[in-house]
């Protein structure tokens, strides 16, 4: 299988001086990151010179959605405000708890992959009685 990724290398400082580079791929289409690998500055540099054979850590992570191609779109729904007094974890939970039947009043199902987005940290998320966040899936392509 050939994707297009991006990949991004970055030198990661920590407080104990054991620094390191932390290499990360990412699907373009999925928008997934599914490979970390991380590197101590030490191997880091002689891989970039030419010595081999050198062990490294690899963490891999969502790869189910690899090679599939994301999709969202917006989201609103309306709650009574008074049951919830604008408490974005009370409503962040309601949506966990009742995510089926929300997603089943606008036309959605869990069954075809799709999931309400629970971030509501940004301004516009609450106002007045409506929840707007977005659904969002992975559908092979």
């Amino acid at each position: 299988m050939k994707l297009a990724g991006e990949l991004s290398i970055n030198k990661v400082y920590t407080n104990q001086g054991d620094d390191y580079v932390q290499i990360c791929v990412t699907d373009v289409n999925s928008r997934v990151e599914f490979l970390d690998v991380k590197i101590d500055m030490t191997t880091f540099a002689e891989k970039l010179c030419g010595v081999s054979n050198k062990t490294v850590e690899l963490e891999f992570r969502n790869l189910t959605e690899v090679g599939k191609r994301y999709e969202s779109k917006a989201f609103s729904f309306s709650v009574v405000m008074s049951e919830f007094s604008y408490n974005r974890d009370k409503i962040r939970d309601h949506i966990k708890a009742n995510s089926r039947q929300l997603l089943a009043d606008q036309g959605l199902d869990q069954k075809d992959g799709w999931k309400i987005d629970t971030y509501l940290g940004s301004q516009g998320s609450i106002v007045g009685n409506k929840v707007n966040t977005h659904v969002y899936r992975w559908v092979a392509q």
